[in-house]
């Protein structure tokens, strides 16, 4: 079962390819890592998931869902915290677009809503014009996850944050995958923070899905690498 797939998706601004017959397949239930450097194309995926960016061609699937027909039904069952933070709503407090945001979901979890805003440390009362990148990424976080929805979309999600309250995050992210029950597709280039429970890594570059699979496959891979490097090594050392 896929929680999210696409079919030959590409996507052309101004005729420059962004994205090249992605193939993107993210089991239900798998905290699966988009990778790549800035400009891979992950968030160009990322928006067209959400009817965000129509794609040039090919086709997309969110929790079976085609995003360009029924894109209000993929936004409502999916929590999404953006790369970059555009608001809109500068002059409305915290607390106040909080509220807003959760009339628009019936599943809004106020007991641990106000967990989130504790362990994030959100000044309620502040205007969200005023927030640095670090206080704009845990609002999100907290919209995100505050509705339990079965798909979370996350690019770069510790972005801005400091050591910290990164680490914290991820505790976050570990408990809230431990107690409710979704598929977690994450982007980043900070492979390290989350691979500690990620299982399935897809690896971007210039727009093109280069590698995807399971990844513990990846992590053997790479073992049985350095095994090989290393017994050449010590081979060339004895023959000296």
């Amino acid at each position: 079962d896929l929680a999210v797939s696409t079919r030959a998706l590409s996507k052309q601004f101004k005729g420059v390819p962004a994205l090249t017959n992605l193939a993107l397949q993210v089991p239900a239930g798998a905290v699966y890592l988009l990778v790549g450097a800035n400009g891979a194309g992950k968030s160009t995926t990322i928006k067209i998931l959400l009817d965000l960016v129509r794609p040039t061609s090919g086709a997309a699937e969110v929790l079976g869902l085609d995003p360009q027909r029924h894109a209000a039904m993929v936004r409502a069952n999916t929590g999404y915290v953006p790369e970059q933070l555009d608001w809109g709503y500068g002059w409305m407090r915290v607390g106040r677009l909080l509220e807003h945001h959760a009339s628009y979901f019936p599943n809004w979890d106020r007991a641990y809503a106000k967990q989130l805003f504790r362990t994030f440390d959100l000044k309620l009362d502040q205007r969200m014009g005023t927030l640095s990148k670090g206080q704009g990424r845990r609002v999100h976080l907290a919209m995100a996850l505050a509705h339990r929805p079965p798909m979370l979309i996350l690019d770069e999600p510790t972005d801005g944050l400091d050591p910290v309250m990164r680490d914290e995050t991820i505790g976050v992210l570990i408990v809230h995958l431990a107690e409710t029950p979704t598929t977690m597709l994450l982007c980043t280039h900070h492979v390290a923070e989350f691979e500690q429970f990620a299982d399935h890594i897809g690896m971007l570059r210039n727009g093109e899905l280069r590698a995807q699979m399971p990844l513990m496959e990846l992590q053997r891979s790479l073992r049985r690498y350095r095994d090989r490097k290393s017994t050449r090594l010590n081979s060339s050392h004895l023959v000296i």
